[in-house]
């Protein structure tokens, strides 16, 4: 990522809620919800794709039926609008029951670790 170009406020807090672990989209969406001020599911949505574009987070699919995780190496906004669909806010905010047959999950790669860490993000959202 070059020096003068910085990640969105949503787009870092995503960024940074996926450094230690797979985080679901259902975690994601509830966390930044609550922390990040205008938060929506169409800039959640945005900011995840943004961020898998660029290699900073990578994707999975997790199938409960299966109990098996599949990498999303394509990623659409049609996709998780349509996975979202359907469901009320509340219904977004918890764990997906097995009528949803599973959930996208996020997880910072290497290179999205370091950006993350860079010291500007201190300044820019202090």
């Amino acid at each position: 990522m070059n020096e003068k170009q910085h990640l969105s406020k949503i787009e870092h807090y995503l960024l940074s809620a996926t450094m230690n672990d797979l985080e679901p989209l259902n975690v994601l969406y509830n966390e930044a919800m609550t922390r990040v001020e205008g938060a929506s599911l169409t800039r959640i949505i945005q900011g995840l794709l943004r961020l898998h574009a660029m290699g900073l987070v990578s994707c999975y699919f997790h199938d409960y039926k299966n109990d098996q995780s599949k990498p999303c190496v394509t990623l659409t906004a049609e996709e998780l609008e349509r996975h979202c669909s359907g469901r009320s806010e509340e219904q977004l905010r918890l764990h997906p029951t097995a009528e949803y047959h599973g959930e996208y999950e996020f997880e910072a790669t290497p290179m999205g670790r370091e950006e993350e860490s860079r010291d500007v993000y201190d300044v820019y959202y202090p």
